[in-house]
Protein backbone atom coordinates (compact mmCIF):
# COMPACT_ATOMS: atom_id res chain seq x y z
CA UNK A 1 0.00 0.00 0.00
CA UNK A 2 0.95 3.30 -0.74
CA UNK A 3 -0.27 6.59 0.87
CA UNK A 4 -0.02 10.25 -0.44
CA UNK A 5 -1.02 13.59 0.89
CA UNK A 6 -2.45 15.99 -1.48
CA UNK A 7 -2.53 19.46 0.07
CA UNK A 8 -5.25 22.15 -0.71
CA UNK A 9 -5.07 25.25 -1.76
CA UNK A 10 -6.50 28.64 -0.90
CA UNK A 11 -5.88 28.40 2.81
CA UNK A 12 -6.15 31.06 5.64
CA UNK A 13 -2.92 32.16 6.91
CA UNK A 14 -0.87 29.51 9.48
CA UNK A 15 -3.17 26.91 8.79
CA UNK A 16 -3.02 23.61 6.11
CA UNK A 17 -5.46 20.64 5.07
CA UNK A 18 -4.61 17.80 2.45
CA UNK A 19 -6.60 14.85 1.48
CA UNK A 20 -4.75 11.07 2.23
CA UNK A 21 -4.94 8.54 -0.58
CA UNK A 22 -4.05 5.10 -0.23
CA UNK A 23 -3.32 3.02 -3.02
CA UNK A 24 -3.76 -0.99 -3.46
CA UNK A 25 -2.28 -3.20 -5.99
CA UNK A 26 -0.54 -1.70 -9.16
CA UNK A 27 -2.09 -0.13 -12.51
CA UNK A 28 1.30 -0.02 -14.40
CA UNK A 29 1.28 -2.65 -16.51
CA UNK A 30 -2.29 -1.36 -17.64
CA UNK A 31 -4.44 -3.49 -14.99
CA UNK A 32 -7.74 -1.54 -13.62
CA UNK A 33 -8.02 1.21 -11.57
CA UNK A 34 -10.73 1.79 -9.11
CA UNK A 35 -11.32 4.79 -6.88
CA UNK A 36 -13.68 4.51 -3.62
CA UNK A 37 -13.70 7.85 -2.13
CA UNK A 38 -16.43 8.33 1.04
CA UNK A 39 -17.22 11.86 3.15
CA UNK A 40 -17.40 14.52 0.22
CA UNK A 41 -20.74 15.47 1.95
CA UNK A 42 -18.75 15.93 5.16
CA UNK A 43 -21.60 15.25 7.55
CA UNK A 44 -22.67 11.90 5.61
CA UNK A 45 -20.63 9.56 7.93
CA UNK A 46 -21.30 5.84 7.26
CA UNK A 47 -19.16 6.00 4.13
CA UNK A 48 -16.22 6.84 6.08
CA UNK A 49 -16.58 3.72 8.62
CA UNK A 50 -16.93 1.60 5.39
CA UNK A 51 -14.02 3.00 3.74
CA UNK A 52 -12.07 2.24 6.82
CA UNK A 53 -12.71 -1.38 7.00
CA UNK A 54 -12.17 -1.60 2.93
CA UNK A 55 -8.71 -0.67 3.34
CA UNK A 56 -8.55 -3.30 6.07
CA UNK A 57 -9.66 -5.85 3.23
CA UNK A 58 -7.62 -4.55 0.87
CA UNK A 59 -4.21 -4.54 2.54
CA UNK A 60 -5.24 -8.28 3.08
CA UNK A 61 -5.76 -8.82 -0.50
CA UNK A 62 -2.50 -7.08 -1.39
CA UNK A 63 -0.66 -8.78 0.90
CA UNK A 64 -1.93 -11.91 -0.42
CA UNK A 65 -1.20 -11.18 -4.10
CA UNK A 66 -4.92 -11.37 -4.89
CA UNK A 67 -4.86 -7.59 -6.92
CA UNK A 68 -5.08 -8.26 -10.01
CA UNK A 69 -5.65 -4.33 -10.60
CA UNK A 70 -5.33 -1.09 -8.43
CA UNK A 71 -7.83 0.09 -6.38
CA UNK A 72 -7.88 3.62 -4.58
CA UNK A 73 -9.50 4.33 -0.99
CA UNK A 74 -10.10 7.91 -0.05
CA UNK A 75 -11.94 7.64 3.23
CA UNK A 76 -12.21 11.53 4.06
CA UNK A 77 -12.92 12.91 0.79
CA UNK A 78 -13.80 16.94 2.28
CA UNK A 79 -11.61 17.56 5.20
CA UNK A 80 -12.91 21.11 4.78
CA UNK A 81 -16.71 20.32 5.69
CA UNK A 82 -15.23 18.20 8.42
CA UNK A 83 -14.28 20.96 10.26
CA UNK A 84 -17.00 23.02 9.80
CA UNK A 85 -19.07 22.96 13.32
CA UNK A 86 -21.74 25.24 14.63
CA UNK A 87 -22.75 24.87 17.89
CA UNK A 88 -21.83 21.55 18.27
CA UNK A 89 -23.26 20.76 15.02
CA UNK A 90 -20.98 19.45 12.48
CA UNK A 91 -22.03 20.90 8.95
CA UNK A 92 -20.37 19.30 5.81
CA UNK A 93 -22.69 19.68 2.99
CA UNK A 94 -21.94 23.18 2.09
CA UNK A 95 -19.20 25.18 2.04
CA UNK A 96 -19.10 28.11 4.67
CA UNK A 97 -17.07 30.49 2.56
CA UNK A 98 -19.20 30.11 -0.69
CA UNK A 99 -22.26 28.56 0.08
CA UNK A 100 -21.68 25.96 -2.36
CA UNK A 101 -22.70 22.19 -2.24
CA UNK A 102 -19.50 20.65 -2.06
CA UNK A 103 -20.67 17.42 -4.42
CA UNK A 104 -21.61 20.29 -6.97
CA UNK A 105 -19.81 22.61 -9.86
CA UNK A 106 -17.19 19.99 -10.56
CA UNK A 107 -15.18 21.57 -13.72
CA UNK A 108 -15.77 20.07 -17.15
CA UNK A 109 -12.25 20.40 -18.80
CA UNK A 110 -13.54 18.70 -21.98
CA UNK A 111 -13.31 21.23 -24.53
CA UNK A 112 -9.12 22.14 -23.05
CA UNK A 113 -8.74 18.20 -23.14
CA UNK A 114 -10.22 18.22 -26.93
CA UNK A 115 -8.17 20.64 -28.40
CA UNK A 116 -5.11 19.11 -26.80
CA UNK A 117 -5.48 15.79 -28.52
CA UNK A 118 -7.66 16.87 -32.05
CA UNK A 119 -4.47 16.86 -34.15
CA UNK A 120 -2.72 13.81 -32.64
CA UNK A 121 -3.14 10.41 -33.92
CA UNK A 122 -6.33 8.57 -33.48
CA UNK A 123 -5.90 4.74 -32.31
CA UNK A 124 -8.00 1.69 -30.80
CA UNK A 125 -10.90 2.62 -28.46
CA UNK A 126 -8.48 1.41 -25.24
CA UNK A 127 -5.44 3.72 -27.25
CA UNK A 128 -7.38 6.81 -27.41
CA UNK A 129 -8.43 6.75 -23.17
CA UNK A 130 -4.66 6.59 -22.79
CA UNK A 131 -4.33 9.88 -24.63
CA UNK A 132 -7.28 11.39 -23.39
CA UNK A 133 -6.62 10.44 -19.63
CA UNK A 134 -2.82 12.24 -19.72
CA UNK A 135 -4.03 15.23 -21.69
CA UNK A 136 -6.70 15.46 -18.71
CA UNK A 137 -3.66 15.11 -16.12
CA UNK A 138 -2.26 17.54 -18.02
CA UNK A 139 -4.85 20.44 -17.96
CA UNK A 140 -5.74 19.44 -14.54
CA UNK A 141 -2.23 20.15 -13.40
CA UNK A 142 -2.70 23.43 -15.34
CA UNK A 143 -5.99 24.35 -13.82
CA UNK A 144 -5.58 27.24 -11.18
CA UNK A 145 -8.11 27.64 -8.37
CA UNK A 146 -8.19 30.26 -5.95
CA UNK A 147 -10.52 29.22 -3.23
CA UNK A 148 -10.16 26.19 -1.24
CA UNK A 149 -13.74 24.63 -2.15
CA UNK A 150 -12.31 24.88 -6.34
CA UNK A 151 -8.69 23.12 -5.02
CA UNK A 152 -10.68 20.27 -3.01
CA UNK A 153 -12.44 19.65 -6.68
CA UNK A 154 -9.79 19.63 -8.85
CA UNK A 155 -7.37 17.22 -6.21
CA UNK A 156 -10.64 14.57 -6.48
CA UNK A 157 -10.52 14.79 -9.74
CA UNK A 158 -7.05 14.64 -10.54
CA UNK A 159 -7.15 10.99 -8.43
CA UNK A 160 -10.19 9.55 -9.86
CA UNK A 161 -10.06 10.84 -13.58
CA UNK A 162 -7.45 7.84 -14.75
CA UNK A 163 -9.75 5.30 -13.37
CA UNK A 164 -12.15 2.86 -15.40
CA UNK A 165 -14.56 2.67 -11.60
CA UNK A 166 -15.58 5.56 -9.74
CA UNK A 167 -17.70 4.51 -6.18
CA UNK A 168 -18.77 8.11 -3.96
CA UNK A 169 -20.13 6.84 -0.91
CA UNK A 170 -22.72 9.07 0.71
CA UNK A 171 -25.68 8.74 2.71
CA UNK A 172 -29.03 10.16 3.40
CA UNK A 173 -31.18 11.88 5.72
CA UNK A 174 -33.01 8.47 6.72
CA UNK A 175 -32.85 6.19 4.17
CA UNK A 176 -32.64 2.93 3.21
CA UNK A 177 -29.60 1.87 0.57
CA UNK A 178 -29.90 3.45 -2.79
CA UNK A 179 -27.69 4.00 -5.67
CA UNK A 180 -27.59 6.47 -8.44
CA UNK A 181 -25.60 5.89 -11.71
CA UNK A 182 -25.87 6.29 -15.55
CA UNK A 183 -27.96 5.17 -17.79
CA UNK A 184 -25.57 3.36 -19.70
CA UNK A 185 -24.24 1.58 -16.65
CA UNK A 186 -26.96 -0.03 -15.28
CA UNK A 187 -25.93 -3.75 -16.87
CA UNK A 188 -22.48 -2.90 -14.63
CA UNK A 189 -23.91 -1.48 -11.77
CA UNK A 190 -27.08 -4.03 -10.43
CA UNK A 191 -24.90 -6.34 -9.75
CA UNK A 192 -23.53 -3.72 -6.96
CA UNK A 193 -26.66 -2.96 -6.31
CA UNK A 194 -27.93 -6.52 -5.71
CA UNK A 195 -24.86 -7.44 -3.24
CA UNK A 196 -25.26 -4.80 -1.60
CA UNK A 197 -29.08 -4.88 -0.68
CA UNK A 198 -30.24 -1.75 -2.14
CA UNK A 199 -33.92 -0.92 -2.24
CA UNK A 200 -33.41 1.30 -5.38
CA UNK A 201 -31.25 2.03 -7.96
CA UNK A 202 -31.89 5.26 -9.89
CA UNK A 203 -30.42 6.30 -13.06
CA UNK A 204 -29.90 9.40 -15.07
CA UNK A 205 -28.66 10.75 -17.97
CA UNK A 206 -28.02 14.30 -16.40
CA UNK A 207 -28.32 14.83 -13.05
CA UNK A 208 -27.79 18.85 -13.01
CA UNK A 209 -25.70 20.68 -10.91
CA UNK A 210 -22.40 18.63 -12.51
CA UNK A 211 -21.95 16.61 -8.71
CA UNK A 212 -18.46 14.65 -8.99
CA UNK A 213 -19.89 11.37 -10.44
CA UNK A 214 -21.62 13.08 -13.00
CA UNK A 215 -18.48 14.73 -14.07
CA UNK A 216 -17.02 11.84 -14.95
CA UNK A 217 -19.58 10.97 -17.20
CA UNK A 218 -20.40 14.59 -18.61
CA UNK A 219 -16.38 14.67 -20.23
CA UNK A 220 -16.73 11.65 -22.13
CA UNK A 221 -19.86 12.27 -23.46
CA UNK A 222 -18.96 15.41 -24.51
CA UNK A 223 -15.53 14.51 -25.64
CA UNK A 224 -17.65 11.78 -28.03
CA UNK A 225 -19.28 14.66 -28.87
CA UNK A 226 -16.47 17.05 -29.64
CA UNK A 227 -13.84 14.50 -31.29
CA UNK A 228 -16.33 12.23 -33.43
CA UNK A 229 -13.45 11.60 -35.47
CA UNK A 230 -12.26 9.66 -32.39
CA UNK A 231 -13.02 6.23 -31.27
CA UNK A 232 -14.29 7.24 -27.54
CA UNK A 233 -16.66 4.79 -25.28
CA UNK A 234 -17.54 5.46 -21.64
CA UNK A 235 -14.32 4.73 -20.32
CA UNK A 236 -15.38 5.64 -16.85
CA UNK A 237 -18.12 3.27 -14.94
CA UNK A 238 -19.76 5.29 -11.89
CA UNK A 239 -21.99 5.52 -9.05
CA UNK A 240 -23.05 6.95 -5.65
CA UNK A 241 -23.99 4.87 -2.98
CA UNK A 242 -26.52 6.10 -0.47
CA UNK A 243 -25.30 3.95 3.08
CA UNK A 244 -28.71 4.23 3.97
CA UNK A 245 -29.07 7.19 6.77
CA UNK A 246 -26.77 9.73 8.78
CA UNK A 247 -26.75 7.75 11.85
CA UNK A 248 -26.53 4.41 10.67
CA UNK A 249 -22.96 4.40 12.04
CA UNK A 250 -22.33 0.66 13.20
CA UNK A 251 -18.80 -1.85 12.68
CA UNK A 252 -21.11 -4.68 11.84
CA UNK A 253 -23.09 -3.24 9.36
CA UNK A 254 -19.99 -1.06 7.63
CA UNK A 255 -17.99 -4.70 7.43
CA UNK A 256 -20.83 -6.24 5.67
CA UNK A 257 -20.99 -3.35 3.22
CA UNK A 258 -17.22 -3.31 2.80
CA UNK A 259 -17.49 -7.43 2.02
CA UNK A 260 -20.09 -6.22 -0.72
CA UNK A 261 -17.97 -4.20 -2.19
CA UNK A 262 -14.98 -5.99 -2.20
CA UNK A 263 -17.13 -9.05 -3.77
CA UNK A 264 -17.98 -6.65 -6.64
CA UNK A 265 -14.38 -5.61 -7.26
CA UNK A 266 -13.91 -9.04 -7.52
CA UNK A 267 -16.95 -9.95 -9.99
CA UNK A 268 -15.39 -7.02 -11.96
CA UNK A 269 -11.75 -7.65 -12.43
CA UNK A 270 -9.66 -5.92 -9.22
CA UNK A 271 -9.09 -9.24 -7.88
CA UNK A 272 -8.98 -12.94 -7.94
CA UNK A 273 -12.35 -14.63 -7.23
CA UNK A 274 -14.47 -13.37 -9.42
CA UNK A 275 -16.12 -16.15 -10.91
CA UNK A 276 -17.10 -17.25 -7.25
CA UNK A 277 -18.94 -14.20 -6.28
CA UNK A 278 -22.58 -14.97 -6.12
CA UNK A 279 -24.70 -11.98 -6.82
CA UNK A 280 -28.24 -12.61 -5.52
CA UNK A 281 -31.21 -11.75 -7.83
CA UNK A 282 -32.12 -7.60 -7.26
CA UNK A 283 -34.72 -6.65 -4.91
CA UNK A 284 -35.92 -4.07 -7.67
CA UNK A 285 -35.72 -2.79 -10.88
CA UNK A 286 -33.79 0.02 -11.91
CA UNK A 287 -35.93 3.59 -12.07
CA UNK A 288 -35.59 7.31 -13.33
CA UNK A 289 -34.69 9.98 -10.88
CA UNK A 290 -36.95 12.05 -13.06
CA UNK A 291 -39.42 9.39 -11.93
CA UNK A 292 -38.66 10.39 -8.31
CA UNK A 293 -41.97 11.79 -6.47
CA UNK A 294 -40.80 14.77 -3.89
CA UNK A 295 -42.97 15.18 -1.31
CA UNK A 296 -42.77 19.04 -0.32
CA UNK A 297 -44.21 20.53 2.74
CA UNK A 298 -47.10 23.08 1.86
CA UNK A 299 -46.83 24.97 5.75
CA UNK A 300 -44.53 24.63 8.88
CA UNK A 301 -45.40 21.87 11.61
CA UNK A 302 -44.18 18.99 12.82
CA UNK A 303 -43.68 16.05 10.79
CA UNK A 304 -44.92 12.83 11.56
CA UNK A 305 -44.23 9.90 9.25
CA UNK A 306 -46.61 6.95 9.03
CA UNK A 307 -44.62 5.56 6.04
CA UNK A 308 -41.13 4.12 6.87
CA UNK A 309 -38.10 3.67 4.61
CA UNK A 310 -38.40 0.69 2.32
CA UNK A 311 -41.89 0.39 1.84
CA UNK A 312 -43.64 0.07 -1.09
CA UNK A 313 -46.02 2.77 -1.97
CA UNK A 314 -49.72 2.31 -4.00
CA UNK A 315 -51.35 5.33 -5.15
CA UNK A 316 -52.63 7.40 -2.65
CA UNK A 317 -51.01 5.60 0.42
CA UNK A 318 -49.98 7.90 3.46
CA UNK A 319 -46.57 8.99 3.77
CA UNK A 320 -46.63 12.02 6.16
CA UNK A 321 -48.72 14.19 8.09
CA UNK A 322 -47.33 17.81 9.06
CA UNK A 323 -49.25 19.26 12.29
CA UNK A 324 -49.96 22.47 13.08
CA UNK A 325 -50.16 22.31 17.03
CA UNK A 326 -51.63 26.12 17.05
CA UNK A 327 -54.05 25.94 15.17
CA UNK A 328 -54.68 22.13 15.38
CA UNK A 329 -54.61 21.46 11.85
CA UNK A 330 -53.19 18.54 10.11
CA UNK A 331 -52.37 18.10 6.73
CA UNK A 332 -51.68 14.19 5.68
CA UNK A 333 -49.37 13.63 2.64
CA UNK A 334 -49.85 10.84 0.22
CA UNK A 335 -48.21 8.92 -2.41
CA UNK A 336 -48.95 10.10 -5.91
CA UNK A 337 -46.94 8.04 -7.75
CA UNK A 338 -46.08 4.17 -6.56
CA UNK A 339 -42.69 3.32 -5.89
CA UNK A 340 -40.28 2.09 -3.08
CA UNK A 341 -39.91 5.47 -0.45
CA UNK A 342 -36.51 5.18 -0.39
CA UNK A 343 -35.49 8.65 1.55
CA UNK A 344 -37.00 11.00 3.64
CA UNK A 345 -36.22 14.12 6.45
CA UNK A 346 -34.02 13.19 10.10
CA UNK A 347 -35.82 16.40 10.89
CA UNK A 348 -39.44 16.74 12.68
CA UNK A 349 -40.25 19.99 11.93
CA UNK A 350 -41.08 21.31 8.35
CA UNK A 351 -40.54 24.54 7.01
CA UNK A 352 -42.77 25.91 3.72
CA UNK A 353 -41.09 24.33 0.67
CA UNK A 354 -39.17 21.74 2.59
CA UNK A 355 -38.52 18.19 0.68
CA UNK A 356 -39.97 15.55 2.95
CA UNK A 357 -39.97 12.07 1.35
CA UNK A 358 -38.88 10.46 -1.58
CA UNK A 359 -40.79 8.01 -3.37
CA UNK A 360 -38.95 5.98 -6.73
CA UNK A 361 -41.71 5.87 -9.05
CA UNK A 362 -41.34 4.48 -12.81
CA UNK A 363 -42.83 7.28 -14.65
CA UNK A 364 -40.70 10.31 -15.25
CA UNK A 365 -42.58 13.49 -13.46
CA UNK A 366 -39.83 16.14 -13.42
CA UNK A 367 -37.08 18.20 -15.36
CA UNK A 368 -34.12 20.55 -15.07
CA UNK A 369 -32.43 19.50 -11.77
CA UNK A 370 -33.37 16.32 -10.31
CA UNK A 371 -31.26 16.29 -7.28
CA UNK A 372 -32.05 18.69 -4.23
CA UNK A 373 -29.93 21.30 -2.93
Amino acid sequence: MKQYQHPLQGMSLGSQRHISSFHYGDSSQGQPRAYIQAGLHASEIPGMLVAHYLREKLQLLEDSGQLTGEVIVVPVANPVGLDQTVLSYQMGRFDFATGQNFNRLFPSLAESVAQDVADQQRGSPQENVQLIRRALQRQLAKFKTVRTVDSLRTTLLALSCGCDLVLDLHCDCESVLHLYTHPAFLDAIMPLSALLGAHATLYAEIQGGSPFDEAHVEFWTRLKTLLPQHDIPLATTTATIELRGQLDVGHQQAEVDADAIIEYLRLSGYCEGGKAVEVPFPSHKPTPLAGTEVIVAEKAGVITYVAECGKYLQLGEPVVDVVDPISGETIRYVATTAGVMFARQNRRYAMPGMDLAYIAGKIPLRTGELLSM
